[in-house]
Order: structure tokens, then sequence, then C-alpha cells
């Protein structure tokens, strides 16, 4: 029996981590948008998915995402409570995504006090939302705030 050794590739071995994402939010539609988005990257690892905040903190401490991104409108423990839990146990980025149509700078200072890095406006309804221009939004700024928190993987 032989054992053929290949070495890496100076790509391979050059090429920076992908972020680690967390996928929070109570609609499954959600779930599997931002899995569409972000799933085929080979800049993303998608690491695990969350359907409430409860969930959400036992697997950041479980996983330890490199970002998340978080609903603020979900039921029980809302986005807002569960982003405060979280930042205030570890420094890991947050993405807020709301469907706030009104008031969004107040809402969005009221967000960043409680350990949001970033917010990512949604429509409220199913029919108006743009797959294309949210998906630009969301790669974008996981992969930015994924390697501030993890510059290896950028």
């Amino acid at each position: 029996m032989s054992v053929t050794q290949t070495r890496p590739t100076e790509e391979q071995s050059t090429a920076p981590a992908p972020v680690r994402l967390l996928i929070c939010d109570d609609s499954i539609f959600m779930r599997m948008a931002i899995r569409a988005i972000c799933g085929d990257r080979a800049d993303i690892e998608i690491v695990g998915e969350a359907k409430d905040g409860p969930e959400a903190i036992a697997m950041v401490e479980a996983l330890n995402p490199d970002v998340i991104t978080m609903d603020v409108d979900m039921p029980g423990m809302n986005g807002a409570s569960a982003t405060q839990a979280i930042a205030a146990k570890v420094d890991t980025p947050i993405i807020i995504l709301s469907g706030v149509r009104q008031r969004r700078s107040i809402v969005a200072a009221k967000l960043r006090e409680l350990g949001a890095s970033d917010v990512i406006w949604k429509s409220a309804s199913m029919m108006d939302i743009d797959i294309d221009g949210i998906a630009e939004v969301i790669i974008e700024k996981v992969l930015h705030w994924g390697r501030r928190q993890n510059p290896a993987s950028g």
C-alpha cells in the first residue's frame, strides 16, 4: 500500500478561511433565502441556523461564529433581546434584519446601543422583497463584519 502525499497549491494554502455565519430568523423563508444567498460562496460558511433568540444564544456559545444575521421581529425573545444577551457574552458582530418602515434611524441607533453591528432593512411584505438587492447587501455586510472579527478570513 502506498500513500501519496500532495502538497497544497499556492492558491489553496493562501486562501483565507471562510467567514463563519450563524443565521437567526423565525421565518423559514428568510432562513432559506439567506442560506441560498450565502451558501454557495466559498468565502462564507453557514455554521448554523436558529429559529429564535434562545436557540441563537445557545448556538453562538457552541459554534463560535464570526458573524450573525438576526431577525429583529421574532415571537418570544425578539432579536433585540437576543442581540443584547449575545453582546453581553461575546464580541461577535450581529447584523440585524428588520422590516421596520418608520423611524429607521431611531430604531437603528437603539439596536446599536443593544449590541448590533449593523442593520439591513428588508421589506415587511414577501411580495416586495428585492432578493437581488438584499442579497448584495447581505453578502457585503457578512463579509465586512466577519472579516473584521476574524482577520484570517479575509
